[in-house]
């Protein structure tokens, strides 16, 4: 008598189908790679309408003021829908959500906004940088009393230290 093999190999082939496709899902990025906040419908607008690429493209890298507003003009010479009004919430809501601040040249909004602090908190910072000199890497923030350094440590890959 032959052993019945056909139910247990379907099962190990249902198995690995499920594996296989549990995998590709949780490989897949998410549908929306834009968090709900002010300025949202903006870049939608501004972005998602753009047959050159892709919001996935656009907020892969974290960027700078500087970097974020040129991105947008230059976006916006090449015919980009959206309004002044639509550029300015976009530049706001791209600079919370995938900003990069330079905590020795930025004034204190910016290094609010990027890093989530409150505004007292981001003035401590630019007084200690008038005060003390330049930050050189993360550790020299720890300097600055009244920091929130656990929100700080979340948003590192925010920060940037130039050296001048």
């Amino acid at each position: 008598m032959k052993p019945r093999t056909a139910p247990a190999a379907a099962l190990v082939l249902v198995a690995l189908a499920f594996g296989i496709a549990a995998t590709a899902a949780a490989r897949q990025e998410p549908a929306d790679p834009l968090p709900r906040g002010e300025g949202r419908p903006a870049v939608v607008t501004m972005c998602g309408a753009s047959t050159c690429h892709g919001v996935r493209s656009s907020v892969a890298k974290r960027r700078t003021r500087l970097d974020w507003q040129s991105i947008i003009d230059d976006m916006r010479e090449k015919g980009a829908p959206g309004s002044d009004d639509d550029a300015s919430a976009a530049l706001g809501y791209l600079l919370k959500f995938f900003g990069r601040v330079d905590v020795n040249k930025a004034s204190a909004a910016d290094i609010a906004l990027v890093l989530g602090l409150t505004a007292g908190q981001a003035d401590l910072v630019v007084a200690d940088r008038a005060q003390h000199g330049r930050f050189t890497d993360f550790d020299d923030l720890k300097r600055v009393d009244g920091l929130d350094l656990e929100k700080l440590e979340k948003e590192k890959d925010a920060i940037a230290f130039s050296e001048r």
